[in-house]
């Protein structure tokens, strides 16, 4: 982990941001990562909150984000308020890197995020582009984000999904070459967010849809 940060609204709505790092020389593969949010007692309010990152290279660091929490998802009556976040790796597996080439990198950046309120909440379009050297048959299922302020601070973070997005045309997976959609990031925008700094990232796992050549037998 190399940054963490978060944003309470008045309402108590919770929003957390991480950035995972991959110092080793080995690949990353379905890594775990548990959220936790503490009063000023320090007690944990948050419900058990769970995202897994397909893949994580040598020298990659992944936004993974937790959108804004509402009151079913906080494990007391009412909203806390939250004075330190934290999240924490409970499972990962490493690949040696003589398979790198079966993970190939995937690129993407926001080009312009917009705000809207919906009847079911608070949700941001972020309208994505990307590039990747390789392309997979699945689509990836959500996409990470992190949220910056002006001195490039996370103060928030979310997933969003690749699913439908109404009135605009959705992301869903990546075409060789380059490709451009939009995602539903669940969770308004924080107030201090500064769109231009908004990092992201496509979670997709080449290794489930990759066919393996096997080695030629003497």
């Amino acid at each position: 982990m190399t940054a963490t940060g978060f944003s309470q609204t008045s309402k108590g709505m919770l929003s957390i941001g991480a950035e995972v790092g991959n110092s080793g020389t080995h690949i990353a593969y379905d890594t775990s990562l548990v959220f936790h949010a503490y009063d000023s007692g320090h007690a944990d309010v948050l419900r058990s909150k769970t995202v897994t990152i397909p893949v994580i290279l040598p020298g990659q660091r992944v936004p993974v984000g937790l959108p804004a929490t509402s009151l079913q998802d906080l494990a007391w009556r009412f909203y806390p308020k939250v004075r330190s976040v934290r999240v924490t790796l409970t499972r990962t597996q490493w690949l040696p890197t003589i398979g790198v080439g079966e993970f190939p990198r995937v690129s993407v950046r926001v080009q312009l995020p917009v705000r809207k309120i919906l009847p079911a909440g608070m949700l941001t379009a972020l309208q994505l582009a990307g590039d990747t050297n390789a392309c997979v048959s699945e689509p990836a299922t959500e996409v990470g984000i992190v949220y910056r302020n002006s001195t490039g601070a996370i103060v928030g973070g979310a997933v969003a999904s690749t699913g439908d997005v109404t009135g605009l045309v959705a992301i869903s997976g990546c075409v060789a070459g380059g490709f451009h959609g939009a995602v539903y990031a669940y969770g308004a925008l924080p107030s201090a967010a500064v769109p231009s700094r908004t990092d992201v990232a496509l979670y997709c796992d080449p290794a489930k849809t990759v066919q393996h050549t096997a080695d030629p037998v003497g």
